[in-house]
């Protein structure tokens, strides 16, 4: 149940600047690698989440304010540093030390090891974002039921992301969705979780 939420909606572009904003309220360099690259960055994946066909966010509005949102693609998480090389070109030559960043190495390290099998259509869960003041109103549970929805008009049969292993509350609330947790996505602090998009009971 979504408690004072006016609604949640398909993200435009005009969104972007609050999306951006909430970002970097809630999130920070240690739980998002994206964060690593700047601002600059940042915005240029918000804007590709809301204008690609291979992607999608939603945005949750409650009092007229942005205060929830959520991105999808198509395929991993990285498939947004892939579309989006020039901004990420531009961070890289404007803070050249990014290249020896040890997060960085340390994540594409774990993807290798951990390559999934690009079997039917999956959907990566990129960014979940609920602001301080919707927190508690359902916010987060009601962006994911609607990301599965999309994701199953679209015919992507899999939903798939990463959570870190101390945000018990974020996996009790996978669990209710019916999402289940698996070893092949799992690596140092995160644990990797999935959903058949086409047996899950929404």
């Amino acid at each position: 149940m979504t408690t004072g939420v006016d609604c949640i909606r398909r993200g435009r572009s005009s969104d972007v600047d609050a999306l951006v904003e909430l970002h970097y309220r809630i999130f920070d360099e240690r739980t998002h690698l994206a964060m690593l690259f700047g601002r600059a960055f940042v915005r240029a994946a918000y804007r590709w989440y809301s204008e690609s066909r291979d992607a999608f966010t939603l945005v949750a509005e409650m009092n007229g304010r942005l205060e929830g949102s959520c991105t999808v693609n198509r395929g991993s998480y990285y498939v947004v540093f892939l579309k989006n090389g020039p901004a990420l070109a531009r961070a890289v030559l404007s803070k050249p030390g990014l290249v020896l960043e040890r997060a960085i190495w340390r994540r594409l390290l774990a993807l290798r090891a951990r390559r999934l099998s690009n079997v039917g259509d999956r959907a990566y869960l990129a960014y979940l974002a609920v602001s301080p003041a919707g927190r508690e109103t359902g916010i987060g549970k009601g962006l994911i039921a609607a990301a599965i929805v999309e994701c199953r008009r679209r015919g992507w049969d899999e939903m798939i992301t990463a959570i870190h292993r101390d945000n018990v509350p974020a996996r009790f609330m996978y669990r209710t969705l019916g999402f289940e947790e698996f070893s092949q996505l799992s690596h140092d602090d995160l644990v990797g979780i999935r959903l058949r998009t086409t047996s899950a009971k929404m």
